[in-house]
């Protein structure tokens, strides 16, 4: 299906400052006209304030760097990276930098010329999927084993790893079963040791002429140090990792 675009829009935009998604994803699901009646206004406020709060908590910016290895941090506008999740956009250099926005107006464009209930209906469902997405990825930052293992893989885990990939991977499964699958990827990022778990990785046989795979043990050595610690609150700070690949 030819992707539609919102053409008012762009006209009446033109020659003005550039907003972001998350800026033009907002507009487009609080707009007034979703929510005619003083009943339905109420849900329009519902979920401005859940937006308001989730994007307050992406503003903690220990819970920023275990989603995002290298990201702008401008206040405000976290959330899009919900939204990008939720598009597939999820670490693509897209040539359309307004993709994710018109992957939700692409889903409303379907809903309209229905009727009003199909509008809220979608736009109910989008942000449900949103909160799916955010109660996620926290559950996963508060959990002490998963925050460091999973800090793990968006600093060394490659290419091939995604929040998305990790969630379409473990969906349903129990917690031990979804440790083990974390386990077996980072065991996958340390080159020439395919498919291993973290208990099976032979850490003599690694040379110090390997200097990536160095590099990532001492960091696993650390995170293991911290996860047999008697004192569960400590946690290892990923942001300097963070710092240092922006050359802070």
């Amino acid at each position: 299906m030819e992707r539609r675009r919102p053409r008012t829009f762009t006209r009446i935009n033109i020659g003005k400052i550039p907003l972001t998604n998350a800026e033009l994803i907002k507009v487009l699901l609080l707009r007034k006209d979703n929510f005619p009646t003083v009943e339905l206004h109420l849900q329009q406020l519902r979920i401005a304030k859940e937006r308001d709060e989730i994007e307050q908590r992406l503003q903690d910016d220990s819970l920023w760097y275990f989603l995002r290895k290298r990201s702008a941090t401008e206040a405000g506008k976290r959330i899009g990276y919900l939204f990008d999740l939720m598009a597939g956009q999820e670490g693509k250099k897209s040539h359309d930098p307004r993709a994710s926005y018109f992957w939700f107006y692409n889903r409303l464009a379907e809903a309209h010329g229905e009727a009003a209930s199909s509008i809220l209906r979608c736009i109910d469902g989008l942000w449900l999927e949103v909160k799916r997405w955010f109660q996620t990825l926290l559950g996963w930052y508060e959990d002490h084993t998963l925050y460091h293992l999973i800090g793990y893989l968006v600093e060394y885990g490659g290419a091939e790893f995604s929040f998305t990939g990790l969630a379409e991977e473990v969906h349903g499964a129990p917690k031990d079963e979804f440790l083990r699958a974390v386990e077996r990827r980072v065991g996958r990022s340390l080159k020439k040791r395919e498919g291993k778990e973290l208990k099976d990785i032979d850490v003599l046989g690694i040379g110090y002429e390997d200097r990536q795979n160095v590099g990532k043990m001492l960091l696993l050595f650390n995170l293991h140090t911290i996860l047999d610690s008697k004192r569960s609150d400590m946690r290892f700070p990923l942001r300097p990792l963070q710092a240092r690949a922006l050359g802070y």
